[in-house]
């Protein structure tokens, strides 16, 4: 499943601390479109019943079951996308078993969310 590199791990706690509930966790959302492109979401929220849920970089991580193929072995990093601009940006692992089109991912090169 999704897994998240360390510094996004940290990114993620840092923005956590303002969080005034100790009960949410980062959600990860996705949805095909259309074109066949992924619209990606990412925010805090509470567990629901039927989603997956897993720890990577001491975060946990909410997935809907819609949207757990869609975001199946993508990493989740927090990289430079420009000089000067750093962001969220979600990649395919080297174990992903097919390239995902437009949105955050695919091919393995990176996208911005």
């Amino acid at each position: 499943m999704i897994t998240l590199t360390a510094t996004a791990g940290e990114q993620v706690r840092i923005a956590m601390l303002d969080l005034d509930d100790e009960d949410l966790a980062l959600r990860l959302a996705a949805k095909e479109q259309e074109d066949g492109s992924l619209a990606l979401g990412m925010g805090f929220d509470l567990p629901r019943e039927h989603d997956l849920t897993l720890e990577s970089e001491g975060v946990i991580v909410l997935v809907s079951p819609i949207s757990q193929p869609l975001l199946e072995n993508l990493v989740l990093d927090y990289a430079e996308i420009e000089p000067g601009r750093f962001g969220f940006v979600l990649v395919a692992s080297d174990e992903s078993p097919g390239c995902g089109t437009g949105g955050c991912g695919g091919c393995g090169s990176a996208g911005s969310c």
